[in-house]
């Protein structure tokens, strides 16, 4: 997208929306010195819950699996994430490194404190963006684009 060109259209408003969202957390885990990418948190955050494999996540995400497999491997190769086999032995499954449980407890006020900006954000506009997203995911999910 060039600089100065506004989204027009749906699709190109959400991701300019959520690229600005990452951008701006990008930024601060930069300053924090925080070697960490706004696309892990998803994972971080299934894998704390419980998930064990991309199949988990993806079935508890609105992720596709495409976009958790790159995530992994990018986890993988920086330390974040190990590798262990299941139970089955069919499986490979995912485990948080005390690097991750680490970062979760780092990351934890400024998660806080970006949803308070959110929340200000809806007061000073008047409009309840979370609640707004929250249900369009709900109503949308699985539809593709015939929910448009």
């Amino acid at each position: 997208m060039f600089a100065s060109a506004r989204p027009r259209h749906l699709g190109e408003l959400l991701r300019y929306i959520g690229e600005r969202v990452d951008q701006g957390a990008a930024e601060r885990y930069e300053t924090l010195k925080i070697d960490y990418r706004p696309r892990y948190t998803p994972l971080l955050r299934a894998l704390a819950a419980g998930a064990e494999t991309v199949t988990e996540i993806t079935s508890n995400s609105s992720l596709t699996q495409g976009a958790i497999s790159q995530t992994v491997s990018l986890m993988l190769k920086g330390g974040l994430l190990a590798r262990r086999g299941l139970d089955d032995g069919r499986k490979t499954g995912l485990r948080l490194t005390k690097k991750d449980v680490a970062l979760l407890t780092t990351l934890e006020p400024h998660r806080q404190m970006t949803f308070l900006a959110i929340r200000c954000l809806e007061l000073e506009s008047d409009i309840r963006f979370l609640r707004c997203y929250r249900r369009s995911g709900r109503r949308w999910s699985g539809k593709g684009s015939r929910a448009a």
